[in-house]
């Protein structure tokens, strides 16, 4: 009878702890989607109050660079959440779709690649049913690129009804990852190490839309009555047992259902597989049983022994699923069992950590980014429900920072990487900032991380000067451990919370400034400009002076003209700096133009790929080498612009140069025996024109290819020499510092941060 009882009580127990554990995998997949649901309808109802969404929703007219700028702001929106796959803004009025996905960011309905999209916001409308996903399959993008093959998603739909015959005027579509909820569920079932374990998702019509296994969604083997049990259930959760193969094996069904989707969660186990050891417990149980009542206390003596043996068994199994430790010392097999349960227990009490954690950042960066008014209530609330460690009360400061260079660091490291780097630079600045006890840092999934703190000090220029302090510390730590680059920005002392993302906005401004102040500043509101732009008159006058010794062919008046114009902008805003080059190159073009149409001189200049080169430089000293290279070209073409042959043979020269500067014997000798002329009059005729040797402008090319690696490469500074055909290595060091007038190392340190 003892025996027995035991059976049926770990059979109790088994099943009850089995029971629980599944509860909890599915409890946290629910909450998981519910999670992955409030924050597409929070996105999604921030970009339909967007100003600029708004526009393209209703205006009759866009204009194709408001489009390209309003899918640029889209794409932004849905790189800096891991949910979204694609976002569209649809105009009823000029019946079209702007995507941020394919190489067309603007296309009419009848063209548009999701047709489906179209009868979608039809039957919404007729079911009233806003903001809920629907799951589908549209086409897979790579790098902007559609394919053939399909992605699944949930697709969300916020619209506006303003006609008469109720149909959309406006609409923004979100299509989510389906994958995020697939991968969630094989993380945990990859943690329960069960292998007859399928766990999946139905909606409200009983229809499997994501599943643990590949191809599960519509697949019949899982279309049985137990899926139609669960969808009528009236219970919120729950257990039964059925047999859902045709060869009879028995399952266990455990659900639950989420309140706001109204999905059901559902996970199919084998009983055979729970249940496997105690079924030879249950056969040794009779037959000891049956030899007590033959044989008296000396079978009962075997029976206690029999007995512990499935037990050991079963221990194995529960070590071998959980991966922990065999028992040690005189703990007993329940014991054991119990804390395993228990650790199982914490595990998944850890993972509910992790989740409120990544939740606390999304609501941050949520309101951050948040372009409206936010409600101090409903902020409050929020700081106080996620644990915010910010007091809402008492008054705050923002700090951005940004890494620098990092489109390199985007080419060289994977996104896992990235996070990996991202997480140490949170963890340090956590740690340099100890003191302040309420503190929080957002990761923004990008170049940018927030700092929002609740100052200590009393006055604002006593915070200042500590934090600059304390954040040169983290520059200095980012460098030398992570070989990382970072600027930031310090905004002020703030009173009003609800004002949180417009201080992050004009903080997002003002790192702008990195532009004039270069890589590893710490700016200040205090640094921006005081005064309007006075220079305009002046600004003019230099461009027509540069433009008239650009004609004359004087490049050295060229150059010293161009440095007082840059000397002048850095008094004006960054628009105004922006502004002003872009206006200069339109009025060099014009003048090459002209240069160009009134001789034989072609200059071969590619202004819009120069002015996308100027308007993405970091900082003002990469303008200047562009603008340098830029003029020489110009003075070469200006120079022969009257001699025709004489241009075909500076053409013809500069062409070699820069196709075979690699060859480390390429010399005047060389080029002037490969074009069948003197070498004497070769290089006068070189000299005349570009105003130096045919030797130094083989240098200067290299020189400018050494910049160009030493941007993109890893390479040591002995292997780029190597590579664009320096050999003379030492006189290339003092040929490079008298010509940027730093070191190569210096250059690089400074300016590149390279590896």
């Amino acid at each position: 009878m003892i025996s027995i009882a035991i059976y049926y009580n770990v059979d109790k127990v088994v099943s009850q702890t089995v029971e629980n554990m599944s509860q909890k995998t599915l409890s946290q997949v629910s909450y998981s989607a519910d999670y992955m649901h409030d924050s597409v309808r929070n996105t999604a109802y921030t970009l339909f109050n967007n100003a600029n969404v708004i526009q393209y929703m209703y205006q009759k007219q866009i204009d194709y660079v408001d489009i390209l700028q309003g899918v640029s702001q889209l794409r932004t929106w849905a790189d800096t959440n891991s949910f979204i796959y694609s976002i569209y803004v649809y105009n009823k009025k000029i019946d079209m779709y702007m995507s941020t996905v394919g190489m067309d960011v603007a296309i009419t309905n009848d063209q548009f690649f999701d047709q489906e999209i179209s009868e979608l916001m039809r039957q919404q409308v007729v079911e009233n049913r806003r903001l809920m996903p629907i799951p589908r399959s549209t086409k897979l993008s790579l790098n902007g690129v559609l394919q053939n093959d399909e992605v699944d998603v949930f697709t969300y739909i916020i619209y506006d009804l303003q006609s008469a015959d109720h149909e959309i005027q406006g609409a923004v579509v979100l299509n989510i990852k389906a994958e995020y909820l697939k991968n969630i569920i094989r993380s945990l079932l990859s943690k329960n190490q069960t292998d007859q374990s399928h766990l999946f998702i139905v909606d409200e019509k009983g229809e499997i839309i994501v599943g643990s296994d590949e191809g599960m969604e519509g697949n019949t083997k899982f279309q049985n009555d137990f899926i139609e049990k669960v969808r009528l259930s009236d219970s919120n959760s729950g257990n039964f047992k059925t047999q859902l193969y045709k060869d009879g094996k028995e399952m266990m069904v455990t659900y639950v259902t989420s309140d706001q989707l109204g999905w059901k969660f559902i996970e199919v186990v084998s009983v055979e597989q729970i249940y496997a050891p105690l079924y030879k417990i249950k056969w040794i149980t009779i037959m000891v049983c049956s030899s007590v009542l033959v044989v008296g206390l000396l079978s009962a003596f075997l029976v206690s022994r029999q007995v512990a043996s499935p037990i050991r068994q079963l221990v194995g199994r529960v070590t071998h699923l959980t991966k922990t430790k065999e028992q040690t010392g005189n703990q007993g097999e329940l014991a054991f069992l119990s804390e395993s349960f228990a650790a199982t227990f914490q595990r998944n009490k850890y993972l509910d950590s992790e989740v409120k954690q990544h939740r606390k950042s999304e609501v941050l960066r949520n309101y951050l980014t948040y372009n409206g008014e936010l409600s101090f209530h409903s902020l409050s609330s929020s700081f106080l429900d996620n644990q915010i460690r910010i007091d809402t009360e008492r008054c705050y400061s923002v700090i951005l920072l940004q890494i620098d260079h990092y489109d390199k660091l985007n080419q060289t490291f994977s996104r896992n990487d990235q996070s990996l780097l991202r997480y140490a630079i949170q963890n340090v600045s956590g740690e340099i900032l100890g003191h302040y006890e309420r503190l929080e840092i957002v990761d923004l999934e990008g170049e940018h991380m927030v700092i929002l703190i609740n100052p200590e000090e009393i006055s604002e220029e006593q915070y200042l000067v500590n934090m600059k302090e304390l954040l040169k510390q983290l520059q200095c730590w980012s460098e030398l451990h992570l070989k990382i680059s970072l600027t930031l920005a310090i905004g002020g002392f703030q009173k009003d919370i609800t004002e949180v993302n417009n201080e992050y906005f004009e903080l997002q401004h003002l790192i702008k400034y990195r532009f004039i102040y270069g890589y590893q500043s710490v700016i200040h509101k205090s640094m921006l400009p005081v005064s309007e732009f006075q220079h305009e008159a002046t600004i003019v006058a230099l461009e027509e002076k540069i433009l008239a010794e650009l004609t004359r062919g004087n490049f050295n008046e060229v150059i010293q003209s161009f440095e007082e114009m840059l000397l002048l902008l850095k008094s004006g805003t960054y628009k105004q700096i922006i502004s002003a080059l872009t206006h200069f190159i339109y009025v060099l073009n014009n003048r090459t133009m002209t240069l160009q149409n009134n001789s034989v001189a072609k200059f071969d200049i590619d202004y819009e790929y120069f002015t996308k080169e100027i308007t993405e430089a970091d900082t003002l000293d990469e303008v200047k080498i562009r603008f340098v290279l830029l003029f020489k070209k110009i003075v070469a073409g200006v120079a022969l612009k009257n001699e025709g042959r004489g241009q075909l043979i500076i053409d013809n020269v500069v062409r070699i140069i820069e196709e075979r500067y690699r060859d480390p014997n390429l010399s005047l000798n060389v080029i002037a025996e490969e074009i069948k002329m003197s070498k004497v009059y070769l290089g006068k005729v070189f000299r005349d024109a570009m105003g130096q040797s045919v030797s130094d402008y083989i240098n200067e090319v290299r020189i400018q290819q050494v910049i160009n690696e030493m941007q993109h490469s890893d390479l040591p500074v002995a292997g780029i020499m190597d590579k664009v055909g320096i050999e003379n290595k030492s006189y290339f060091y003092t040929m490079f510092k008298k010509k940027i007038g730093v070191s190569v190392s210096d250059y690089r340190k400074r300016h590149l941060n390279q590896k």
